[in-house]
């Protein structure tokens, strides 16, 4: 029992002993490992750091190299830019010189052909006097002596004076009358004598006495007359070519007729009852004669009236620039015109005929009746020569002459002039920045906004200039004067002084493309939700920055520029720099006109529309290249024929609107659908008022960069 207790004794000795020591023989190697752990994570997170730092600093040395990469680029455009510049000056001074040289040559042979002593005139004449046909009846038989007549003629044509020299020519008809004594070899009779029948022994004489040939001639001719004036007095000469248009010819004469017999002792005469007369007058009646090519040389000479007859110019005014009685010119001249060819023609003799008279009837020996002397078979060889002298009065009218247009010299080619905005403390340039480039002499500004180089160039007249530039975010500069004289010989710096930091922070921000995210410069306006009032109107800069006074709140944003739609937006600025997007245009995207208004039932705009409308349009004509079609629906109320209507009307409505407004009617188609294509439920009134609306499709782009589009308006 004793070994008992005492085993037992031990065994709770021995257990109190291992809870008092191992517990604690334990705890250290635990100990040590918590403590090696720690040691382990320190060790990380100070690697961590290290490499963060190492990372840190390797940014920052990549964002400094990348800085001093970008100003060497940006110092390397500069230059290229400038070097770009100084070659376009160079050129445009070349072509200009090259277009000053053209100009100066194309004046001086207009001033020459101005000095050119030279008119043209286009006038009528006319001319009367002396003519005849000269006949050579020179044979054995017949002889012939012009006593000739009365002609004339009148024509129309062209007059070209240069200097002293003149040429006249045009087309004219000239008449010659002509009276001819025609004559035998003998004593100037002609005589024909027939045997009586039944008396053998008895002859039967005519005699024609005083036998005359008159015979008209017309001509139709083109004259060539050259000659020169001198003074007042002028004269011409040279060929007329005329063909012969009218040709008539008739023979009177004297008839005297015996009878003689070897029984009678003298002849018996003047016995009416033997039908034997003495001097009896016989006419014969016109006949046609043909006359062929006349070409004859022709001489005139005289006196121009104008110092007489035309009115002087008045007083300043130059000769061109006369009235039509200033321009008249008149002219009286003697004249002589003799034919050359021969203008009888062989077919007007008629084989067997050989005298003067046609015996009509034989058993009447007084039934006779004269032919031309130019159609007897003798005068198949005969000449015949026209010949007309004469009085000529000219009328002229003076073409007005068209001056040679004296070409204006090109304006010189403009210096440039640019200035740097920059700013003040860091030197560095400013984007965005307005400058304002005043003329001294002509108090005219030139604004321009400065790009990444702080840079605005242009050309400018040489004289004398004040510039100043503003920038959001910046106190304005001092005004600076400079003298523009040759060339851009130097930049204009203007630097500007960062604003100190406000208490209250204003509304800053940018504006981007809503996918690609790149900077947009385009046009911002903020307005006050409660009255629509506007507070701030600028544009973006080429980084899509602009920069408000305004200070936290609430505004309402539109946002404009070409190849973008218009955005309206909801700006909540508590600030933060806030951040405003806008989309491109896409083809196909339907956009609905919100708070268009147009009166009950009918087709008549609400006044209340006029923002809506004015801002369309302003769409339309910042994007010229952007055709649409605009389209009405109406509600399910009323039937479905007038709804179409309706629909149709309100469309094309909106079109005219807009086409009133300058946007072109070919950009602009107009559609009706009616109440076939609701967006809400009809039964409810705020369905019907969704589905009675006017929406328009792009339905053409241009060459616009096509991405999205999103309902506006």
């Amino acid at each position: 029992m004793k070994s008992l207790l005492v085993k037992i004794l031990s065994l709770l000795m021995l257990w109190l002993g291992m809870a008092v020591f191992v517990p604690e023989a334990v705890a250290f190697p635990a100990a040590s490992a918590a403590s090696t752990l720690t040691q382990r994570e320190r060790q990380k997170q100070q690697k961590q750091k290290k490499r963060e730092r190492e990372k840190a600093l390797k940014a920052k040395r990549k964002a400094v190299k990348k800085e001093r990469s970008d100003k060497k680029r940006a110092r390397k455009t500069e230059q290229r830019q400038k070097a770009a510049d100084r070659k376009a000056d160079r050129q445009d001074a070349i072509a200009y010189q090259q277009e000053v040289e053209r100009i100066n040559r194309h004046n001086r042979k207009a001033a020459q052909a101005a000095s050119r002593d030279i008119s043209h005139a286009i006038g009528v004449w006319g001319q009367a006097g002396y003519s005849s046909l000269f006949q050579n009846f020179n044979s054995t038989d017949f002889s012939a002596r012009s006593i000739g007549g009365f002609g004339g003629g009148a024509g129309l044509g062209y007059q070209l004076r240069y200097r002293h020299f003149l040429l006249n020519t045009g087309l004219e008809f000239e008449m010659f009358n002509s009276s001819t004594r025609f004559l035998n070899a003998a004593d100037g009779v002609f005589s024909r004598t027939f045997t009586m029948s039944p008396y053998p022994s008895m002859k039967y004489t005519y005699n024609f006495s005083n036998l005359s040939d008159y015979t008209k001639a017309g001509f139709l001719q083109l004259p060539l007359l050259m000659g020169g004036e001198w003074g007042r007095w002028y004269f011409l000469a040279g060929p007329k070519l005329g063909w012969g248009l009218v040709g008539t010819s008739s023979t009177s004469t004297l008839l005297s007729t015996q009878i003689t017999d070897e029984e009678l002792i003298v002849p018996l005469e003047d016995m009416a009852s033997h039908t034997l007369v003495t001097d009896r007058p016989y006419q014969g009646s016109s006949a046609r004669v043909d006359f062929g090519l006349h070409l004859g040389l022709a001489a005139e000479a005289g006196i121009w009236l104008d110092e007489w007859l035309r009115p002087k110019p008045a007083k300043n005014a130059s000769r061109s620039a006369g009235g039509f009685a200033e321009r008249m010119r008149y002219r009286l001249g003697v004249f002589a015109e003799y034919g050359v060819l021969n203008v009888q023609r062989a077919s007007n003799a008629v084989t067997g005929r050989d005298l003067p008279v046609l015996f009509n009837d034989p058993a009447q020996p007084l039934d006779l009746t004269p032919v031309p002397m130019l159609t007897m078979e003798s005068a198949r060889d005969v000449r015949v020569n026209p010949f007309l002298v004469g009085v000529k009065l000219a009328v002229f009218y003076e073409l007005p002459r068209k001056q040679p247009k004296i070409l204006p010299l090109p304006p010189e080619p403009l210096p440039r002039l640019a200035a740097q905005v920059v700013n003040a403390e860091t030197r560095k340039p400013l984007s965005g920045a307005a400058v304002a480039i005043t003329s001294v002499e002509r108090g005219r500004t030139v604004s321009k906004t400065t790009g990444k180089t702080g840079l605005v160039v242009l050309k400018q007249r040489r004289g004398d200039y004040r510039l100043s530039a503003q920038r959001a975010g910046f106190l304005p500069g001092d005004t600076l004067d400079y003298t523009l004289s040759a060339d851009l010989k130097d930049t204009v710096v203007l630097a500007l002084r960062a604003v100190p930091k406000p208490l209250k922070p204003t509304l800053a921000g940018y504006v981007r493309d809503a996918v690609t995210r790149h900077p947009l410069e385009a046009q911002i306006t903020l307005f006050a939700l409660a009255d629509d009032r506007e507070l701030y109107a600028g544009q973006a800069s080429d980084d899509g920055l602009f920069a408000t006074t305004l200070e936290a709140g609430t505004y309402r944003s539109r946002l404009t520029m070409p190849g973008y739609m218009p955005a309206d937006d909801t700006v909540r600025f508590t600030g933060d720099t806030v951040f405003l997007f806008m989309q491109r245009i896409r083809e196909g995207r339907k956009v609905v006109l919100r708070n268009m208004f147009f009166a009950t039932g009918k087709t008549r705009i609400l006044p209340q529309s006029e923002p809506t409308l004015e801002e369309l349009a302003a769409f339309m004509q910042d994007n010229p290249e952007v055709k649409i079609r605009i389209i009405g629906h109406t509600d399910a109320v009323g039937s479905e024929e007038s709804n179409q209507r309706l629909s149709e009307g309100r469309a094309a409505a909106v079109r005219a609107d807009l086409m009133a407004r300058g946007v072109d009617a070919a950009r602009i188609e107009a559609e009706g659908r009616g109440e076939t294509e609701p967006v809400a439920d009809n039964d409810t009134e705020e369905g019907r008022s969704r589905n009675r609306r006017v929406e328009f499709v792009i339905t053409a782009t241009g060459n616009t960069d096509i991405e999205q589009i999103k309902d506006y308006l």
